[in-house]
C-alpha cells in the first residue's frame, strides 16, 4: 500500500462509484478496479459493497478513509513546509468558517489571503460548529471555527470573540418582558429552535438543567427561512448578537439580549493537531482572526 493507493481509494469514496473516480483521476476504470482488489487483498478486508447504483463504503472502508485523509494531509503539509524554506508561504489551506459569519467574512477572507499570500490557495468550507469540528478531526480542514458555551472547557484554541444570545422575533413577543431577558421569561414564548445550531442546543440544555419548560413549536435549520417564519408573527427564535444585529431589522423583527452568563457563546479558531503547522496555515489563521474582529466590531451595537 502506497500513497497512490490511498489517493485512488479516497477518490472512490468521494466519487461514490468507480466511474466517477475514474473521471476525477483520469485513470481507466479497470485499472482502478485492480487497485481496489489489490488493496482489499493486502488488508484482508472488504472496503466497498458493490451495488447497481454504485459502491457503498463498509465500516472498515470508513476507518481507512479517515486514516488515509490524515496521511494525505500530512504529506501535503510536509511538502508545503519544505517548499516554504525556499521562498514564501505556499500550498493549499482549508478553512472552516461558521454559517453565522459566512456572509460577512467568506469573501473578504478569500480576497485577503489571495492578496497577502499570493502563493497560497484558500479552500473555504462553510458549516455548523459540529460539522467543522468533525472535519477538522478527520484532517479534512487545516483551520476551523468552533462554538462553545462560555462555561465549557475546550481544547487549546485561539479565542476570537464572546457574544450574548438574543431573543429575535416579532416585537409583541420580544417586548413581553423588558430587556435584558431572563431564561425563565422565555417559557411563555413560542420558540423555533433547530437541533443543528449549537446556540439552540445550549439554550435547551440550560433550560433542562434549571427546570424551565420552553414552548418549542418547531425547528428550521436554514436561518433565512427561520427569520421568514418569525416574521409571520407566530414565533421567535434565538440568535447570536452579531447575527441578530445584522439581520433582525432587515427581516422586520426586533431583538433583545438575554441576561444569562451561561448562555454566552465563545467562538474560537482551532488548528489541525495532526499535521505540521506551515507558515501558510499560521498566516491564514491570523488573517481570519483579524477580519472577524474587524467586521464584528462594525456589526455589534
Amino acid at each position: 500500500m502506497d500513497i497512490r493507493h490511498l489517493r485512488y481509494f479516497m477518490a472512490m469514496v468521494e466519487g461514490g462509484s468507480l466511474s466517477e473516480a475514474s473521471r476525477r483521476l483520469h485513470v481507466a476504470q479497470p485499472a482502478l478496479s485492480q487497485r481496489l482488489a489489490d488493496l482489499e487483498q493486502e488488508l484482508e478486508v472488504q472496503l466497498f459493497v458493490r451495488g447497481p447504483s454504485g459502491i457503498a463504503v463498509t465500516e472498515a472502508g470508513t476507518e481507512l478513509y479517515a486514516r488515509a485523509a490524515a496521511i494525505v494531509k500530512q504529506l501535503e503539509s510536509a511538502r508545503a513546509a519544505v517548499r516554504e524554506k525556499a521562498g514564501h508561504a505556499q500550498g493549499c489551506v482549508s478553512i472552516g468558517i461558521l454559517k453565522s459569519v459566512a456572509p460577512i467574512v467568506a469573501t473578504p477572507l478569500y480576497l485577503a489571503i489571495k492578496q497577502e499570500l499570493p502563493a497560497v490557495t484558500p479552500e473555504i468550507v462553510v458549516g455548523y460548529s459540529d460539522e467543522l469540528r468533525q472535519r477538522l478531526r478527520a484532517s479534512q480542514l487545516d483551520i476551523a471555527m468552533q462554538v462553545h458555551a462560555a462555561h465549557e472547557k475546550c481544547a487549546p484554541a485561539t479565542l476570537l470573540y464572546r457574544e450574548r444570545l438574543c431573543l429575535v422575533g416579532p416585537r409583541p413577543l420580544v417586548d413581553l418582558h423588558p430587556a435584558p431577558i431572563r431564561l425563565e421569561q422565555l417559557s411563555g414564548i413560542p420558540l423555533i429552535l433547530s437541533s443543528m445550531q449549537p446556540s439552540h442546543r445550549m439554550l435547551r440544555e440550560e433550560a433542562a438543567r434549571r427546570g424551565v419548560a420552553l414552548d418549542i413549536v418547531g425547528g428550521i435549520e436554514d436561518s433565512k427561512a427561520l427569520l421568514d417564519v418569525c416574521a409571520t408573527g407566530t414565533a421567535a427564535t434565538l440568535l447570536a448578537e452579531s447575527v441578530a444585529a445584522r439581520r433582525a431589522g432587515n427581516a422586520g423583527l426586533a431583538y433583545a439580549p438575554l441576561d444569562e452568563s451561561r448562555l454566552t457563546r465563545q467562538v474560537v479558531v482551532a488548528l489541525n493537531d495532526s499535521v505540521m503547522k506551515t507558515g501558510a496555515i499560521i498566516a491564514a489563521e491570523a488573517i481570519l482572526a483579524r477580519l472577524l474582529r474587524e467586521r464584528l466590531e462594525a456589526t455589534l451595537p
